[in-house]
C-alpha cells in the first residue's frame, strides 16, 4: 500500500479506529500508533515507486517522473512525519532530542526501500532547557495531535530538528500532503470530542 492508498481505504469516520486496530494490545499512545502507520505505509509506497523512479531517471522519461512526483513526495513526507512525531513524543518524555535515534528510525524506514534517507551528519543529543521544554509541553497540550509543531509551532522544536526539517525541505510536503489527513484521523483516536 502507500500513504495515499491508506488514507483512501481508511476514511476519517467512526470505523477508522476499528480499521487500524485501535486500541492496540501493547498500549502505545495514539500518536505512536499512527506514526508507525505513517512510517510503514510511506515506506511501502516508496518501495513501489522506487523502481519506476530509477528507471525514469536513467531513461530521462519526464512523463513518468512527473506522474510519480506527488506520490513520491507524499510517501517520503509520510515517513518523515511519523519519525518526527515519535521524536516529539520522546522529547516530551525525556526533555532531549536524540538525533541518533531519529537517524536510526529514518534508516530503518528507508531500509525497506531502494532509497537512502537524509539524516543528521554528526548526530548528537540535543538537551532542552526548562523553558524550551515547558513551551513544547504547552504546545502539545494545546494540540494533542502534535500537528501544530509542523505548522504554527515549528520554532518550539529543538533548533537542530527545526533546521533539519527546513533544510531537507520536507516541511511543505508534510503540511500539504500528510497533515490534513493525519489530523482528521488522529483526532478520532485521541478523543472523538477534539
Amino acid at each position: 500500500m502507500s500513504i495515499e492508498a491508506f488514507f483512501e481505504s481508511h476514511p476519517a469516520d467512526e470505523s477508522f479506529a476499528e480499521g487500524v486496530s485501535w486500541p492496540p494490545k501493547d498500549r502505545v499512545s495514539p500518536i505512536k500508533h499512527l506514526s508507525g502507520i505513517l512510517i510503514n505505509e510511506g515506506a511501502e509506497g516508496l518501495s513501489g515507486i522506487g523502481n519506476k523512479y530509477f528507471t525514469a531517471v536513467k531513461t530521462r522519461n519526464m512523463d513518468v517522473l512527473e506522474g510519480i512526483k506527488i506520490p513520491f513526495a507524499a510517501n517520503t513526507a509520510s515517513i518523515y512525519t511519523g519519525v518526527t512525531l515519535l521524536s516529539i513524543e520522546d522529547i516530551l518524555s525525556n526533555k532531549e532530542f536524540d538525533q541518533r535515534v531519529f537517524n536510526s528510525r529514518l534508516e530503518m524506514a528507508f531500509g525497506k526501500t531502494d532509497l537512502r534517507a537524509t539524516t543528521f551528519e554528526n548526530p548528537y543529543c540535543d538537551y532542552l532547557t526548562r523553558r524550551e521544554y515547558m513551551h513544547m509541553v504547552r504546545g502539545a497540550m494545546a494540540d494533542k495531535t502534535l500537528a501544530s509543531f509542523f505548522i504554527t509551532e515549528l520554532e518550539l522544536l529543538p533548533s537542530s530538528l527545526n533546521e533539519f526539517l527546513q533544510k531537507t525541505k520536507v516541511i511543505e510536503p508534510i503540511v500539504e500532503l500528510v497533515l490534513p489527513d493525519y489530523v482528521e484521523r488522529a483526532k478520532l483516536l485521541i478523543s472523538p470530542n477534539l
